[in-house]
């Protein structure tokens, strides 16, 4: 999900899907995955993939990825 105009909303607001290029990488499979790193490992390879993930969450995911697989 990206902000493609910054503004205040409110609940008299409507909120339109514009583009669904990846369907499975949702916000609730996505926070899945990031809060189970164990169990979702190849699930969030793919997440990696996506190009549209924001910098900064995919470098989290990565880490938490690393520390999965490098753990002693």
């Amino acid at each position: 999900m990206r902000v493609i105009e910054s503004g205040k909303i409110n609940g008299n607001n409507n909120l339109e899907l514009i583009e669904r290029k990846y369907p499975k990488l949702n916000i609730e499979f996505i926070n899945k995955c990031a809060f189970d790193v164990t169990n979702n490992q190849n699930n969030i390879k793919e997440i990696l993939e996506c190009d549209k993930l924001g910098k900064a969450f995919s470098e989290h995911l990565s880490n938490k990825l690393f520390k999965i697989n490098n753990q002693l």
